[in-house]
Parts: C-alpha cells; sequence; structure tokens
C-alpha cells in the first residue's frame, strides 16, 4: 500500500492512479472500514470522472452503503455508476415464500419469507388432504399449482415486518399456526403481491 500511495505521490496524472484508488477501496473494504471505503471511492469517481474506473469506483462506494444499510446513501452511487437494474431492485416491492425443508411433527413447522419495502404481510392458510391428493394424481407433483384460493382459508394472520426499513431486503421464518401431519399450502399477500409455497409435515421422512 506504501507503494502505491507513493506511485500516486509522484505520477498524480498518471491514469493508472485510479486503478490504484480503487485497489485501496478494496483493501478499505476487506479491512472492514465502510466509512474509510466509500470516502476512498468517491475520491476515484472525483478525480478521473468520465471513465470506467470512476463507474466503478461509484458501484463500489453504493455496494458498501448498501450493505451498511445506508439505502438512500446507495442510491444515489447506483445511479451515478448507471446501475439501473440496483436501483430499480432497491425501490421495487417484491415477496418471495418458500419451505426449506420437510418438518418432523415434534418441530414447529414455518416457511421463509424474503421481501422488499412492504411493512406487513398477510398469510392465508390451507390444510390440503395429502392422501387425497395422491389417490387422484399418482404422486404428490404440482402441490405449489393447487388452485386453493377460491376456497375460503382455514386460518388468516397479520405479520409486522421486525425492524423494517425501506429499500432493505427482508428474510425471516414465518411460523405456521398447525402441528399435525399434511400438506398446508401458505400464500402470502402484500398489497397487489402475492406468493406461494407448500409445507409439508409428516415422520415418514425422518
Amino acid at each position: 500500500r506504501k507503494l502505491f500511495a507513493e506511485f500516486q505521490s509522484l505520477y498524480p496524472v498518471d491514469p493508472r492512479g485510479a486503478q490504484i484508488g480503487l485497489l485501496f477501496g478494496d483493501m478499505l473494504r476487506e479491512e472492514k472500514k465502510p466509512k474509510e471505503a466509500v470516502e476512498q471511492f468517491r475520491r476515484v469517481a472525483a478525480r478521473w470522472p468520465g471513465t470506467s474506473e470512476a463507474t466503478r469506483a461509484h458501484v463500489s462506494a453504493a455496494e458498501v452503503l448498501e450493505e451498511s444499510e445506508e439505502f438512500e446513501a446507495a442510491l444515489q452511487e447506483y445511479a451515478k455508476g448507471g446501475a439501473s437494474p440496483k436501483v430499480e431492485e432497491l425501490r421495487t416491492k417484491s415477496i418471495y415464500l418458500e419451505s426449506e425443508r420437510v418438518f418432523p411433527t415434534t418441530d414447529a413447522p414455518a416457511a421463509t419469507v424474503t421481501c422488499r419495502n412492504f411493512q406487513k404481510i398477510h398469510f392465508r392458510l390451507w390444510a390440503l388432504d395429502l392422501k387425497d391428493y395422491f389417490e387422484k394424481k399418482g404422486s404428490t407433483a404440482g402441490l405449489h399449482s393447487v388452485e386453493v384460493t377460491v376456497i375460503a382459508p382455514d386460518q388468516e394472520w397479520d405479520v409486522d415486518v421486525k425492524e423494517f426499513k425501506r429499500f432493505k431486503k427482508h428474510k425471516f421464518a414465518v411460523p405456521l399456526p398447525v402441528k399435525a401431519a399434511g400438506a398446508y399450502i401458505l400464500q402470502g399477500r402484500a398489497e397487489n403481491l402475492e406468493a406461494t409455497t407448500v409445507v409439508l409435515v409428516s415422520d415418514l421422512a425422518f
């Protein structure tokens, strides 16, 4: 690092200085010094405007700011770096549900929700007759596509997103208010977006 600093001091207008500046920023980032890293990337962008290094500096600064949950500042840097897809990702509302495993009856079943820009999610739960479904279909394939929304849910409830922060991607577990073995279709809805997953509770897999 000392040699790099000396090079920049001796050759301040050398275009390779921008690359060295980016390396400094990357080092600070690896050293878990986010504030110093952002300042370094911003210096590169200001000193070599209109270059590919400046673009990378803006995006790198934005990434560090996003990791530090300074989202407004991150959005500004992403925009300066021309990273419009990332700006859209942070600003867009989204929700996704998944069930990561089969739960034995001794465990509390749950699904995992990943969402952005929603403070509250409404959940609806339907219990599915797995034996009847298997007898009709011959397998459990297609459970995720079962149409149940025309039927009143067995249970429904609201969940507030804890420690909500605009633009942040929140990921957390949603416990299901059931214990019996079976298949459960869980739907999460926020405004006009919804996501669905199937949660299986069974001791046969253990």
